[in-house]
């Protein structure tokens, strides 16, 4: 069972991908965390400031895994990033042709 505050940030993803999107599907994602966002999405990503992406703050590496599986579960790509403490900030990306992975 997850956590409610997973729970609300699962919510405000789903949101945001409908209110961004008409039509998609999750395998056209990426999710993943971090804690210094700007080197991990911009340098190891190669987003480029254009691209779709959205930040989450899940306050705890626990909360930010129970979104991250939640999200591969449903077919996003991504990783949990290495066990840290540290890494409580959630990010997801449209992936695109330029992007890694």
């Amino acid at each position: 069972m997850l956590s409610p505050k997973a729970n609300n940030i699962i919510n405000e993803i789903e949101a945001d991908l409908n209110d961004s999107f008409t039509k998609f599907k999750y395998s056209d994602f990426f999710i993943s965390c971090a804690n210094d966002l700007v080197p991990v999405l911009y340098e190891k990503h190669n987003l480029l400031i254009e691209n779709w992406y959205q930040v989450y703050n899940a306050k705890t590496f626990d909360v930010a895994s129970e979104v991250i599986n939640h999200f591969i579960n449903m077919g996003f790509d991504g990783d949990k990033g290495e066990a840290s403490d540290e890494f409580i900030f959630v990010y997801i990306y449209k992936k695109e042709k330029h992007t890694i992975p």
